[in-house]
């Protein structure tokens, strides 16, 4: 059913991988994935991996002692002088690096999130475009968007990348790429509304669009995050953000449950694409 729409999903769904060294010189990686929407370099990807690289830069500022002459005020400055006392330690993060599928080298530092539906739109530095075999279709939200539509979900899950870090030039090599591309697919099952919250639980005023999220029957796997789920025509319905484990509540002595994949609807990509003026394209159906 999904074979021509592979094809097609193949062609924009990237592996998004961040490396790190530790000062034991141990490396290793995580991977994720996002969808380019366009030759401008513009993407969509699920924001808790924007905020890993953000928790990645925290980690190697933290075990960087302070420099000679700065100011000892700051948020962290008893965090940065107790680095400075015991130094720092094997498994302390000492470099760290994103590789954007080998179309971008960074972010332009603008990227939007929206922290209620786990959503990240941003745009790519030095972006390849001529690496981009086609760009994605979403789906027309308000077109026949009901349960019970096949769908199925593309990333990169199940695979070890094994980074090398280079001393002399300070970057990390990618040993087994490229990343074999996985998918997994079922139907929608539901939709979820979610309000939105600051970063303290207060709530914000009514958005322009709605913050709403897909869920299917089908579980979403590490390594997914932030990649496409799309139809059989190759429109996308939504972008991957996590699992969600249901109790089954069974009278057994095991404890059973039912997993099912949570994606940020279309309605909310579309919505925030036109409020952030990024050009995209949309179904007929």
């Amino acid at each position: 059913m999904f074979r021509a729409a592979f094809a097609t999903a193949r062609g924009f769904t990237l592996p998004v991988v961040m490396s790190l060294r530790t000062f034991s010189g141990t490396c290793r990686s995580g991977i994720g994935t996002f969808v380019v929407v366009n030759e401008d370099g513009w993407f969509v990807t699920a924001a808790h991996i924007l905020h890993q690289m953000r928790d990645l830069n925290a980690a190697v500022q933290k075990s960087k002692p302070p420099a000679s002459g700065s100011p000892a005020g700051g948020p962290n400055r008893h965090e940065r002088r107790a680095t400075k006392a015991r130094g720092p330690q094997p498994n302390d993060i000492e470099r760290w690096s994103t590789w954007w599928g080998g179309v971008g080298t960074e972010l332009d530092g603008n990227a939007k999130v929206l922290e209620a539906v786990d959503l990240a739109i941003g745009r790519l530095k030095n972006f390849d475009a001529s690496k981009i075999k086609n760009y994605p279709v979403f789906k027309d939200p308000d077109k026949d968007f009901i349960p019970g539509a096949s769908l199925c979900r593309m990333g990169f899950p199940f695979y070890d990348v094994d980074p090398v870090f280079d001393p002399a030039t300070g970057n990390f090599t990618l040993k087994n790429v490229p990343l074999p591309i996985f998918a997994n697919e079922g139907i929608l099952s539901r939709m979820q509304e979610r309000v939105p919250v600051d970063g303290e639980g207060n709530l914000h005023p009514t958005a322009p669009f709605p913050l709403r999220m897909i869920e299917t029957s089908n579980a979403g796997i590490k390594g997914q995050s932030g990649g496409p789920i799309f139809d059989e025509k190759g429109a996308i319905w939504g972008i991957q953000s996590s699992t969600t484990s249901y109790p089954l509540d069974f009278s057994t002595a095991e404890k059973q449950y039912y997993h099912v994949g949570v994606g940020v609807h279309a309605a909310t990509i579309v919505g925030a694409f036109t409020q952030l003026g990024v050009a995209f394209k949309m179904s007929d159906h």
